[in-house]
């Protein structure tokens, strides 16, 4: 749990999406491997393809894939 860390920020908020950006730059330098990122989206759905499109315009990512979602019967 060393490497967790928590960063807040707004679901749809692109410069949040930047400060998150220049965050993880910042700790990614502290650390002498290459870094691979994977995004948890933790969110309400009607928020992920704005989460997704921060992601992809502030070049933290050229992929975003799609949570899966699950229906109870």
């Amino acid at each position: 749990m060393t490497k967790c860390f928590y960063f807040k920020g707004g679901y749809d908020s692109g410069p949040s999406f930047a400060e998150l950006h220049k965050y993880l730059n910042g700790m990614e330098k502290t650390y002498t491997q290459g870094a691979n990122r994977i995004y948890y989206f933790a969110i309400p759905p009607t928020v992920f393809v704005a989460s997704g499109k921060s992601i992809k315009e502030n070049s933290m990512s050229t992929v975003v894939y799609p949570p899966l979602f699950y229906l109870q019967a």
